[in-house]
């Protein structure tokens, strides 16, 4: 879909970089989760990616027809991509910006917005809504664009437990319907589902893999600021003991249970 070539950010001409040497690409239907401690450099890398930032030098090669313009990015607030106080009229906005005719506009409002949920809240204020509605209102004003890529900036770090379990089922659908994902998070469940993980450190890329090796990689883990989840410590803990459950992927709590049953099974 594309490809960062060598892409060097400064904010400005006589500051250290903020992003260095960057190098990677992003393929079609692909889940990636961007991990790294506050001031890594992820926000500016999501910024670089969707074009509201330049690259100072490198470039960012869109494999045709893919463009910045197939980008949809989810902020980690919800009100700053707010821009109208009825949630119908907010959804639009980007549609009608596309000069998408009248009656599409109606259709793909109806279909997003039921398929989100949020049927019932589009002749609300969008001021009156709580937090998990609003993001979910701006995630549906995204998919409306029907984007190729969606681009998350901690989207649901400020959502209560409900909000969040209830948007990334919706992000989870989006991916599953073949849509690629990048994801800047600090939720160990997010990076568990993605199927590549990009960790920065001082705006360089030191970590580019599957979540598994980095969980199973304690020095990354120190260095980009994760907690090891449950289950792995738990699989730490079975091995110092000699309790060898064979764990090759990145895996649930859930699939933890069945390979300790299996393990039992097998004794």
């Amino acid at each position: 879909m594309l490809s960062l070539q060598n892409v060097i950010y400064r904010y400005q001409t006589n500051m250290s970089p903020v992003l260095t040497n960057l190098f990677f690409s992003v393929k079609r239907g692909e889940r990636i989760a961007v991990v790294g401690r506050n001031g890594s450099g992820k926000s500016t890398l999501a910024r670089v990616l969707k074009g509201l930032l330049t690259p100072s030098e490198g470039q960012i090669v869109y494999e045709s027809p893919f463009s910045r313009e197939d980008i949809g990015m989810l902020f980690q607030n919800p009100d700053n991509q707010a821009v109208s106080t009825i949630v119908e009229d907010d959804v639009a906005f980007g549609l009608e910006n596309a000069c998408v005719e009248r009656d599409e506009i109606t259709n793909r409002i109806a279909h997003y917005a039921q398929k989100l949920g949020v049927s019932h809240l589009l002749k609300r204020n969008i001021n009156e809504l709580s937090g998990g509605q609003k993001q979910r209102v701006a995630l549906t004003g995204l998919l409306v664009l029907e984007p190729k890529l969606l681009l998350l900036d901690e989207a649901c770090s400020m959502l209560d437990p409900v909000g969040r379990k209830i948007v990334q089922k919706h992000i989870g659908q989006f991916h599953s319907e073949g849509h690629a994902i990048i994801s800047i998070t600090h939720d160990v469940e997010e990076i568990l589902s993605s199927d590549r993980v990009l960790g920065l450190v001082g705006g360089k890329l030191i970590y580019d893999g599957s979540p598994h090796q980095l969980f199973s990689n304690k020095d990354y883990l120190h260095e980009l600021g994760l907690v090891k989840p449950f289950q792995y410590e738990l699989v730490d803990l079975l091995e110092n003991k000699g309790i060898d459950v064979n764990v090759s992927h990145a895996f649930s709590n859930k699939e933890l249970l069945q390979l300790l049953w299996t393990y039992r099974l097998n004794r």
